[in-house]
């Protein structure tokens, strides 16, 4: 075996190692709550009492929900029919940026609009809260879809990208209008798009920042569950409650059960939709040229988009940096002197963790991207599957569900096995307290299916004939997969990874509940969150600017890559 074989075999080992601490062990809490828990008739009373948290979560959702769809589904419309690839990039930027910016930094951006500092939206704020539970939930629910609207519009732009494109051409020449619109786009993005839908709605129900902001007299059901998930911490700490999770399953199963049924429906509209065999035409946005749209109209509707897209990254950062202007309290200088000096440690320590899920949720789609290829069947030159790969698939799909669980789920369990045991003892050294495991094991629980997605689909598409080749020379499995796929597959998994690292890194709920005691310095997230609370605008706005590094970093490396693409490609191809 050679050097890159080996390598590729201990990733994959550490991959499955990873695999193993993180949703294992999420798994075996889910399963150890489940087991300890009461009758169902207390789970059952249980969950009632938190009836009215459950109703406002979904109808604020539902609101979220619906104004994301709307805003993502146009701008993806925009980007398919545009032909202008600077337009293009604009777009998906913007939606790389805006995923990777911390909720919370949304949220306050927003509350601090309202105040008497903007005089065009002066006293928006007390109309909130003084008006009814309704417009405060549409308010929050406003906020949200600026942060989520890149979900539906990535998914859209995927498959329009894949298939849509090139049909919606084919239709234009036996029909016009929305009949080509019909038997062109509709055929491609009706599954994504209630795919897309529902990513949404279930993003929307576990997000626990923005909404208490927006709604402080009413109870919601994801910050409820993390106020729930703080106690039971506590108390599992202090040796009070061993069954932590079964505690907070029965107060929360009926979301809960929506949500995996609402994932399990995105993931089969998703999946079971395409052919195995990886086959598609994508293309780099067409369909305006033959549409009879006139060019003035087409750049009007690019100009629109990118100045939408932008308006919806920037307007926070807009509003501290006015606000800090306006404050006499401290200038630029001596705000950001001052988060050197106090946020130095949670930096430091949220960088080690964001490097860590990087690395081993690399190591994790690798030990998943063999099975994903499948083999190859060289009578029919397809691939076919195997025991093993619909094992894989079947193991991919617990992550995602895994993936799918509230901030105070996925802690509690992580925190339940971590904080227990003989490795959770606090008199001592031990696993929890004085390591980052149980921090960086929910990350790879809450960002590690990024990466897996990217393996898996781009191991679907990497071409049959370079792995047939390979084994008629006699090479080996792996090192037939390692020629024949590898090169597919590795920089998706990269650019995966790096999105998980940057997600990490801005995740408050967590990081809040599973960052150790005696380990570093805490989450950058959540010393950022609790600035917010503190009304400190300067060190605020520094902190934001700071998380916003990793941002750019990704969607400047996914501009420079693009662009660089473009030179070898055609527009179609």
């Amino acid at each position: 075996m050679n050097v890159a074989a080996l390598s590729v075999a201990l990733l994959q080992a550490l991959g499955r190692l990873a695999l193993l601490l993180s949703f294992g062990v999420l798994a075996a809490a889910l399963l150890f709550g489940l087991v300890l828990s009461p009758n169902p008739a207390a789970a059952f009373s249980d969950a009632w009492s938190h009836r009215n948290a459950l109703i406002n979560s979904a109808q604020t959702a539902v609101f979220a929900t619906m104004i994301a769809v709307i805003i993502g589904g146009w701008l993806a419309a925009v980007y398919s029919l545009s032909q202008s690839r600077t337009a293009r990039r604009f777009m998906i930027g913007a939606a790389i940026f805006a995923i990777l910016t911390m909720p919370s930094v949304y949220g306050y951006a927003a509350l601090l609009a309202g105040s008497d500092a903007f005089p065009l939206l002066g006293g928006l704020d007390r109309l909130i809260r003084n008006g009814a539970p309704l417009l405060r939930r549409l308010s929050a629910a406003v906020v949200m879809a600026g942060w989520l609207w890149p979900v539906p519009f990535l998914l859209l732009v995927a498959a329009l990208r894949r298939n849509g494109n090139a049909l919606f051409n084919v239709a234009l020449q036996d029909a016009k209008g929305l009949r080509a619109w019909r038997y062109g786009w509709w055929l491609v993005i009706r599954g994504p798009l209630l795919s897309a839908t529902l990513v949404t709605f279930v993003l929307a129900t576990t997000e626990a920042t923005i909404a208490p902001l927006f709604v402080p007299q009413e109870t919601l059901w994801a910050p409820e569950m993390m106020a729930q998930a703080s106690l039971a911490r506590g108390d599992l700490i202090d040796g009070m409650r061993p069954n932590a999770m079964g505690y907070l399953l029965r107060h929360s199963w009926p979301m809960l059960a929506m949500q995996v049924v609402l994932v399990g429906m995105a993931a089969w509209r998703a999946w079971g939709r395409h052919r195995f065999d990886g086959s598609y035409v994508e293309a780099d946005g067409v369909g305006a040229a033959h549409a009879g749209m006139s060019n003035g109209r087409r750049r009007a509707m690019n100009v629109v988009a990118i100045l939408l897209s932008i308006g919806l990254v920037v307007g926070p950062l807009v509003v501290f940096v006015q606000l800090l202007l306006n404050d006499q309290r401290y200038s630029p200088a001596s705000a950001f002197a001052s988060v050197w000096k106090t946020a130095a440690g949670p930096i430091e320590s949220s960088a080690i963790v964001a490097g860590c899920v990087a690395f081993l949720s690399f190591a994790l789609a690798l030990a998943f991207a063999r099975g994903a290829a499948g083999s190859v069947d060289y009578q029919t030159q397809h691939r076919t599957l195997k025991l093993k790969h619909w094992t894989t698939f079947a193991v991919a799909a617990a992550c995602f569900l895994c993936a799918a669980l509230p901030s105070s789920i996925i802690a509690t369990g992580i925190t339940q096995v971590f904080g227990g045991g003989p490795w959770g003892d606090p008199s001592g050294w031990n696993v929890y307290d004085d390591t980052p495991a149980a921090w960086i094991a929910a990350m790879l629980v809450r960002f590690g299916f990024i990466p897996l997605t990217a393996a898996m689909l781009a191991a679907r598409s990497a071409p049959i004939e370079l792995v047939q080749t390979a084994r008629v020379d006699g090479a080996s499995e792996l090192k037939a997969w390692i020629v024949g796929c590898w090169p597919f597959v590795w920089r998706p998994m990269a650019a995966g990874a790096a999105f998980a690292a940057a997600l990490s890194l801005v995740e408050a709920p967590t990081s809040l509940l599973t960052a150790p005691a005696r380990w570093g310095h805490g989450s950058l997230a959540a010393y950022v969150d609790q600035l917010m609370h503190y009304e400190r605008h300067g060190q605020t706005l520094a902190l934001t600017l700071i998380l916003y590094l990793p941002a750019l970093l990704v969607m400047g490396g996914w501009m420079v890559v693009s662009m660089l693409r473009s030179r070898y490609h055609t527009v179609v191809r």
